[in-house]
């Protein structure tokens, strides 16, 4: 048998053993928590490093566009040259416009211009030149809209989290997310690159946002017959046109289906908002329920005390009754 001094020892050692353990998982939740602080600064440094560059570049566009005017003039040119390479090539540069900010309106009408220069056929230029400036604004819009998500994501969603306004809003971009992108993509009024980034910020998913990029067709076919109108490369390059009738009734109707966007997300946005308050109150209310509950039972073990307690006073004591020999009498 072990004696008393071992268990004591044994008991020591092992309460030793435990607070080493609790020690060391204290130090290595502190060294992830450092970690984690790390990365978390080097990961809102990149974030950072990427919204400034996107930043200067949108302001470089804006100040020195003669510049950009001369770049794509030379791309336009090179596209009449190259036929056959320039469909592929044209759709990972406007990729990189779309996720730089450039101006896209340059490159879809300089793709009708170019396109029709180099085929001699309007059909054929309006055709090749419609899913080029398509398939590359698809890409170039997805690519923007996921880094826009890397970027502010978890800063909005905690903002949304903390105001149920902005909360209700983006949960009917979320489900919404497919009729308000084909919505606001039908319409030209609605800048492009910057909405690919507001929509990534948002909690739309991914698929709806893809799928509603088929309302870009439609003024992509109509921008790239623009361009086919244009009689010279620097007006191509410029972005001057004369759209007519079309374009003032294109400006038209995008700006109504974009007038139609917002009301119908802030409809949307209302209900949510609706629901919200009700969850809040029903929550209220079950709480304010439970807790009258509580207090009910509470009460009635209190008086079920006291009546025992008055119970146990009505009753009187019994004296013991003396035991007492039974005494055994004959029956005659």
């Amino acid at each position: 048998m072990n004696s008393p001094h071992n268990n004591d020892e044994n008991v020591k050692s092992h309460r030793s053993g435990e607070e080493d353990n609790k020690d060391e998982n204290d130090s290595n939740k502190e060294e992830e928590e450092q970690e984690n602080k790390g990365c978390n600064w080097c990961s809102w440094i990149f974030r950072i490093a990427i919204i400034l560059l996107l930043i200067g570049l949108a302001v470089w566009v804006i100040v020195d566009s003669s510049r950009l005017t001369g770049v794509f003039e030379d791309f336009i040119d090179w596209m009449e040259d190259n036929p056959i390479l320039a469909p592929f090539v044209f759709i990972v540069v406007y990729i990189l416009a779309t996720i730089f900010f450039l101006p896209g309106l340059i490159l879809t009408l300089g793709a009708g211009f170019a396109f029709n220069e180099a085929y001699g056929n309007v059909g054929l230029a309006i055709l090749v030149g419609s899913i080029a400036v398509w398939c590359g604004a698809m890409l170039g819009s997805m690519l923007a809209m996921l880094i826009g998500r890397y970027l502010l994501r978890d800063w909005v969603g905690k903002k949304a989290k903390k105001n149920k306004y902005f909360g209700a809003i983006d949960t009917a971009i979320e489900k919404e997310g497919f009729k308000l992108t084909l919505l606001l993509r039908l319409s030209p009024a609605i800048p492009f690159n910057l909405f690919n980034y507001l929509m990534g910020i948002t909690k739309v998913a991914f698929s709806k946002y893809t799928l509603g990029g088929l309302g870009m067709i439609p003024g992509t076919i109509v921008y790239v017959y623009f361009g086919t109108t244009i009689s010279n490369i620097s007006d191509a390059a410029s972005g001057n046109f004369d759209g007519g009738i079309l374009q003032l009734l294109l400006l038209i109707i995008g700006s109504i289906l974009a007038i139609i966007a917002v009301f119908y997300v802030s409809w949307v946005a209302r209900k949510e908002v609706r629901k919200v308050i009700k969850r809040q109150e029903e929550e209220k209310n079950k709480a304010k329920v439970s807790n009258g509950q509580i207090e009910m039972n509470s009460q009635d073990k209190k008086s079920n005390n006291s009546d025992d307690q008055e119970v146990n006073l009505d009753v009187e004591p019994v004296d013991n009754i003396p035991d007492e020999p039974v005494r055994a009498e004959s029956m005659i």
